[in-house]
């Protein structure tokens, strides 16, 4: 056997389809696959072009590929629809190789027509899908459980009124619009049907609309479970049955209705059905015959006929459910109650259909005898009444008339029926009038509608009709009275309201009138204005344009009224409020109970603008405050000089009390430093400019003297006439001790009472001074408390201060008082020792300090032991520069410290 292997082995025996192309895309040959699988000759195909096989809608793009491939020789990947000899079309997907040794080209196909259909099937079902929501109207939702992640299809959000980029696709959008009291049972639902409680989920509740109404929903979903049975994705529909809804609930309302007129109105009403059976009687029926409805219904309608009639009526009862135009469907029975009585009776008939075919009777009874008294009764009333009462045809004639209409406008009865009821009436009227016709041609009842109308003496009177269609009859029944005496009265009410609202637009008074539920009945100019708006707006609630807080004022105005209505007693208030500048108005408001002659109780109330008056009470009060709480002295005399009042400040400097100054002179508390020119200085400024200010020397009750700063001023009428004076006293020597005081704090630490860092730095610059103009030494020294940091976190801040207090006592002891001990802050002090010999002065005084605080300290109940460590530096020695000084000084202490603490080191130069 030979088993060696050649490519072209691979060709034959592949199953795939493969074939070899030439330079211009000519077959050339191709392997058996082409017709094991497609059912194509190779004959058929070798030879041919290869475009000749492609679907002519894939030719072109084809052909370009094609085209690139041979003018380019790059591998080609293409797919498309491929023609066997059926003429069937299969889509190939090819792959196509360049073969280098001679410019041919290797292409394998692969069959990808299952493939496709797949994929065409899973685009048409898109497209159905999209189409069906699209054409259903309703609303998508796609929620993925997973991740809370929610889509919104824009005709979700059109439903709700709003535009695709409105609403956002979030779980919480969605959540907002459902009605409150939805909410929850909506979440349940969803809930239970998620834990598989429901088979299947479908809910209805109402959603906001975006003009603020809400519109009932009908939701429906399915949900998507993964292996383990947990919902992942929920995908589900909106529609919009709030139309659905309403009409409901109007047939639920209608048949609510329909019951109820059945059982209250007064018409006997009763159903049979076809066998001639009650099925269902009203109150009013079973009262005409008296029977209970028990005792007729499943009854034959014929027990309330004579025997003699039962088959007729029968016949016709059949004849009428046929639909036997014969039959009447209205007319007179005379029927027999279950006392035996016999009654005249008006009947109508109606059939009525079910769904299910059943046909059913309803017949209406009424007792036609008690109709015909009521006609005598109603054309004896008619002919007696004291009302004009007629009767005109929807012609425009008059039908009937009574003897009022005589006695009213003078025209005989003959005349009024000779001419229609439109030639009386005032042409200014007249086209109202007609309007008003029109309308009760229509069948609408008109009450109380009013014109004048021509009386045979050539005057006018006032009449209102009250006018009930017939329309059946084509006319209407009109029922007219003579209102000229409360035209007139009304018309004087009219100039006398003019008049008063005349004068009360005229005043500058807020006047108003409001009900018990805070609402305008009365109100005038000035109050309008006040709020940017017009008496008809606030009257009838109209909306204001102006920005204001209308509501502000409505509360303000009604806070009290409640109380003004239920004790209907008088009520006098102050009340503030902004006008639309923005300016304050204080207002005083009487407000007084008026009592309607109906019993009702109205709120009457008069605001006086006291503005001007509030700010003059203001500024007094804020004068009297000032007088009675400043800090300065403030005394008032008269043009004698003599003490009228004095402040409590007077009397905080000077000692002296009100009643013990009231009535003296200002001469009194001189204290005799000043001579008879300074005071004529000071009075003569007084009178030319009408103020003085300056230092004055004072003597107090003590007698003790001080020096104050005086302002005097002249306090003039309105004619500029000098009525008083005003003095203003300020002690000024308490603030020179305050200065002081200020001053030590500057200076000093407020702990130790040691000089700070600034005096500190002072003192070392006269010290440097000194010593430069003397030729003199002088040495600093600067201290670092060592084991201060343990005490001080050990055992509180506290015992650290008093420590610290300790400490700068003990140097101050181990000084000179012309010597300077300063802190510098925290555990870290400074010495300047002036006037040294020799520089070992400093060091036998840093050794008595370094012995003294090695002593033990008694504070906050402890025994404290610390040390210091200390550096020197001498002037001029060591450096002329203070700065220098002070580093070097704080360099040999750090020395000092490495070296074990507790001792002191003079600064050398090589240490730096």
């Amino acid at each position: 056997m030979n088993t060696s292997w050649s490519p072209g082995d691979f060709f034959f025996c592949s199953s795939a389809l493969l074939c070899i192309l030439d330079a211009q895309g000519t077959i050339i040959k191709v392997n058996p696959a082409w017709e094991q699988q497609l059912n194509v000759v190779s004959t058929d195909l070798e030879k041919s072009h290869f475009l000749n096989w492609v679907h002519p809608d894939d030719l072109s793009n084809s052909r370009q590929i094609l085209q690139q491939l041979i003018t380019q020789h790059h591998p080609i990947t293409l797919a498309n629809r491929w023609r066997d000899c059926a003429g069937h079309y299969h889509w190939l997907n090819w792959q196509i190789n360049v073969i280098s040794q001679n410019v041919q080209f290797y292409a394998v196909a692969t069959d990808i027509t299952p493939q496709k259909h797949a994929e065409k099937l899973l685009r048409d079902t898109e497209e159905r899908f999209e189409l069906a929501v699209q054409g259903s109207n309703h609303g998508l939702w796609d929620w993925n459980l997973i991740t809370n992640e929610i889509y919104l299809s824009p005709r979700w959000k059109n439903i709700l009124g709003y535009e695709d980029h409105e609403i956002s696709n979030h779980l919480d959008e969605w959540c907002r619009f459902v009605h409150p009291d939805d909410f929850t049972q909506m979440w349940f639902t969803i809930e239970a049907y998620l834990d598989r409680q429901m088979s299947r989920y479908e809910s209805t509740y109402r959603m906001r609309h975006k003009n603020g109404e809400y519109r009932w929903i009908l939701a429906r979903a399915a949900a998507l479970w993964d292996p383990h049975q947990q919902p992942y994705r929920m995908v589900g529909t909106y529609v919009d049955i709030t139309q659905r809804k309403k009409t409901e609930q109007a047939l639920q309302e209608n048949e609510t209705l329909l019951s109820a007129i059945f059982e209250v109105t007064r018409v006997g009403l009763c159903i049979t059905d076809e066998q001639g059976l009650f099925i269902r009687v009203n109150p009013a029926y079973c009262q005409l015959f008296h029977y209970q409805p028990e005792e007729l219904i499943g009854q034959p309608f014929t027990m309330v006929l004579d025997t003699i009639h039962h088959q007729p009526a029968l016949r016709m009862h059949q004849e009428f459910l046929n639909g036997n135009p014969k039959i009447e469907g209205s007319g007179e029975w005379t029927l027999r109650s279950k006392t035996g009585e016999y009654k005249k009776v008006g009947f109508t008939m109606a059939l009525i259909i079910r769904p299910n075919g059943q046909r059913l009777r309803v017949t209406t009874v009424t007792d036609v005898t008690k109709q015909k008294q009521d006609a005598e009764e109603r054309h004896r009333l008619f002919n007696l009444s004291l009302d004009m009462q007629s009767i005109i045809g929807f012609d425009l004639q008059f039908k009937e008339i009574n003897l009022a209409w005589e006695r009213t406008l003078g025209w005989t009865k003959a005349e009024l029926l000779r001419r229609s009821p439109m030639d009386f009436v005032h042409k200014d009227d007249y086209e109202n009038s007609r309007k008003t016709v029109q309308k009760l041609a229509l069948g609408e009842t008109v009450c109380g509608f009013e014109n004048r109308y021509l009386c045979k003496n050539g005057s006018y009177k006032w009449l209102s009709w009250n006018v009930y269609p017939l329309v059946d009859q084509e006319t209407m029944y009109i029922v007219t009275r003579d209102i000229t005496e409360r035209k007139l009265a009304e018309e004087e009410i009219h100039r006398q309201r003019e008049f008063i609202r005349l004068v009360v637009d005229s005043v500058p008074n807020l006047i108003f009138i409001k009900d018990y539920f805070g609402n305008f009945i009365f109100a005038n100019q000035a109050l309008a204005t006040l709020l940017g708006t017009t008496v008809d707006a606030l009257i009838n609630r109209l909306p204001i344009e102006q920005s204001h807080p209308l509501e502000q004022m409505e509360k303000l105005y009604s806070k009290r009224e409640q109380e003004v209505i239920q004790l209907r007693k008088e009520l006098i208030l102050e009340e503030s409020c902004y006008d639309l500048q923005g300016e304050l108005h204080h207002f005083q408001i009487t407000k007084k109970p008026f009592i309607q002659a109906n019993g009702s109780t109205l709120v009457l109330s008069v605001g006086t603008d006291i503005t001007a008056r509030k700010q003059q009470e203001e500024a007094l009060r804020l004068t009297a405050a000032i007088f009675e709480s400043t800090a300065d002295g403030i005394l008032v005399t008269d043009l004698h000089n003599r003490i009228i009042q004095v402040n409590p400040a007077f009397t905080k400097i000077t000692g002296y009390l009100p009643e013990e100054v009231h009535g003296k002179t200002t001469h009194s508390l001189s204290s005799g430093r000043h001579d008879h020119h300074f005071y004529t200085q000071m009075w003569n400024s007084i009178r030319q400019t009408g103020h003085w200010q300056g230092e004055i020397w004072n003597r107090k009750k003590t007698g003790e003297v001080y020096v104050a700063w005086l302002s005097i001023s002249a306090i003039t009428n309105d004619k500029q006439q000098i009525e008083q004076y005003v003095a203003i006293l300020t002690d000024i020597s308490r603030l020179q001790e305050d200065m002081e005081n200020i001053r030590y704090l500057a200076n000093y630490d407020s702990l130790t009472q040691l000089p700070n860092r600034l005096l500190f730095q002072d003192n070392l610059l006269q010290t440097q001074i000194w010593a430069h103009q003397h030729n003199q030494l002088f040495a600093l020294l600067f201290v670092d408390l060592d084991g201060f940091k343990p005490v001080n976190d050990q055992l509180g801040h506290a015992t650290g201060d008093q420590l610290l207090q300790e400490v700068a006592k003990r140097l101050r002891h181990c000084v000179r008082e012309t010597d300077t001990v300063a802190r510098l802050g925290g555990d870290e002090f400074t010495i300047i020792l002036k006037n040294i010999r020799k520089s070992q002065d400093a060091g036998r005084v840093a050794a008595d300090i370094v012995h003294c605080l090695q002593q033990p300290f008694s504070v906050g109940g402890h025994q404290v032991l610390i040390s210091a460590s200390i550096g020197i530096t001498v002037y001029p020695r060591d450096s002329k520069e203070i700065d220098l000084l002070l580093k070097y000084a704080d360099h040999a202490m750090y020395q000092a410290k490495e070296a074990g603490k507790g001792q002191f080191c003079f600064y050398h130069q090589s240490h730096s």
